[in-house]
Parts: C-alpha cells; sequence; structure tokens
C-alpha cells in the first residue's frame, strides 16, 4: 500500500530534495546546467570542448 506523505524543504534540504525528485523525472543535473546557461565540457585530446547538448 502507497502512503502520500508532504513535506515543506527549506535551505540546502530543499536543494537536495530536488536533485532526488529530479533523478526520479529521469532529469540530470547536467540538464539543469544548461538550462541555466551554464556550459558543460569534456575533454579531448587537444583540450575541453563545450557541449551544447546531453
Amino acid at each position: 500500500k502507497l502512503v502520500s506523505k508532504q513535506r515543506r524543504f527549506e535551505g540546502v534540504e530543499s536543494s537536495y530534495a530536488l536533485h532526488e525528485l529530479d533523478h526520479l523525472h529521469g532529469i540530470l543535473f547536467t540538464d539543469r546546467i544548461l538550462e541555466q546557461g551554464g556550459i558543460i565540457f569534456y575533454e579531448t585530446p587537444d583540450g575541453l570542448t563545450p557541449i551544447d547538448k546531453v
């Protein structure tokens, strides 16, 4: 039997809760970085190369 629960998170706990909820929805932290205009790099023999899609 499933039991529904509600809880309010504040501060750093809210970041942890969102991170775990994102996992349940298939969202990775790299998705969030790109949404917020951040840059993700991968390493190649020539150096770091930015990527725009994960």
